[in-house]
């Protein structure tokens, strides 16, 4: 783990020893991750303070992998198991092994946002999905907005095609954009420091 994950695990102490404690886990930037920490604490027996998350990180490994299978039920098997293969040899999964951070949930609703993204694109699936699944990401952990340009993209694509107004090409350059003038717009507001 790193640095914070020292911090983590002493709030485990904390939130298993002391009834009705306010965990700093749970704060606005990864308000459904906290909770998720705090919820298995008070659900499974914690003998060390690494046990909440490595159960988080198996039943995050779980909703990634049976959603996946789910998202990916019409697709030929080769493009399944490819997909899969990918995800699996991820960076990301190691998550989901024992990793003491609060992102795996985030981690696993963001692959299911790509996933269901990826179906929507080749199978004509839903696009409200993916939705459902970015704002899981979302409210796990902040950080996943950074995706909402591609799903803004998504919905264009899905609702005005490749020939829109504007067209696509160009949503996609003021689309990608966003992201930067958002990052450039807290540096104003809040500064450096």
């Amino acid at each position: 783990f790193l640095g914070d994950g020292a911090l983590y695990m002493s709030e485990i102490l904390r939130i298993a020893g002391q009834a009705g404690y306010e965990s700093s886990l749970v704060k606005p930037t990864t308000w459904l991750g906290g909770e998720f920490i705090v919820w298995i604490t008070h659900t499974f027996p914690v003998e060390q303070t690494k046990d909440p998350f490595m159960i988080a990180g198996i039943l995050a490994m779980a909703i990634t992998t049976l959603g996946s299978f789910w998202a990916l039920r019409k697709e030929r098997t080769p493009v399944t198991a490819l997909l899969l293969a990918l995800l699996a040899g991820s960076g990301g999964t190691l998550l989901f092994f024992g990793y003491v951070e609060l992102y795996t949930l985030g981690y696993a609703f963001a692959i299911l946002y790509f996933v269901s993204s990826w179906t929507c694109f080749r199978n004509g699936g839903s696009v409200w999905l993916p939705g459902v699944f970015l704002l899981l990401a979302m409210a796990s952990v902040l950080s996943s907005a950074i995706l909402i340009p591609s799903y803004l993209l998504l919905l264009h694509w899905k609702f005005k095609g490749e020939g829109g107004k504007p067209d696509f090409r160009t949503s996609t350059l003021i689309l990608s954009l966003l992201p930067l003038a958002g990052a450039i717009l807290v540096y104003i507001i809040f500064g450096s420091g």
